[in-house]
C-alpha cells in the first residue's frame, strides 16, 4: 500500500503516504471520521495536466462528484505545507528511474505522448 509501483511488482522506494478507496456514498462518514485532520479536495486542471490542479478545503457536508475524485488528508497543517512544496518532485524521478528500464516496446511509445498531454514540463520527457 503506497510503497509499490505495481507495474514493477515490488518496492522501489519508501513512501510516506497511503492511498485508499472510498465509495462516494461513504464520503460523509469519511469526512466525519477524519474531521480532526486538514482535508483538501483536488480540482483537476481543465486540460488534464498532472500536478496542475487546484487544491481547496473540503468542507463538512460537501459532496464530491466527478470530475472531483481525490481528497488529500494531512496529519498536520505543517505536513500539508511540506507536501505542497514542489521539491517533493524528487520522488517522481526515483519512480521514473525504477520504471523506465521495464518499459516494453508497447509502453514506451505510449508514454511520451501521454506525458506531453498531461505533464508537458515533466523531466521524464528529457529522459525518454
Amino acid at each position: 500500500m503506497g510503497d509499490r509501483l505495481l507495474f514493477l511488482g515490488g518496492t522501489t522506494r519508501e513512501h510516506h503516504d497511503l492511498d485508499i478507496l472510498v465509495f462516494r456514498r461513504d464520503q460523509s462518514a469519511l469526512h466525519t471520521t477524519l474531521a480532526e485532520f486538514p482535508s483538501r479536495r483536488v480540482i483537476p486542471h481543465p486540460e488534464g495536466l498532472i500536478n496542475r490542479g487546484t487544491v481547496a478545503e473540503w468542507s463538512a457536508g460537501e459532496r464530491l462528484e466527478l470530475p472531483l475524485h481525490q481528497i488529500n488528508v494531512y496529519g498536520t497543517a505543517d505536513e500539508y505545507l511540506a507536501r505542497a512544496d514542489k521539491r517533493m518532485l524528487a520522488h517522481d524521478r526515483a519512480d521514473f528511474d525504477s520504471a523506465e528500464p521495464a518499459l516494453d516496446s508497447e509502453s514506451r511509445p505510449w508514454l511520451r505522448p501521454a506525458l506531453l498531454r498531461t505533464a508537458p514540463d515533466s523531466e521524464w520527457l528529457r529522459a525518454l
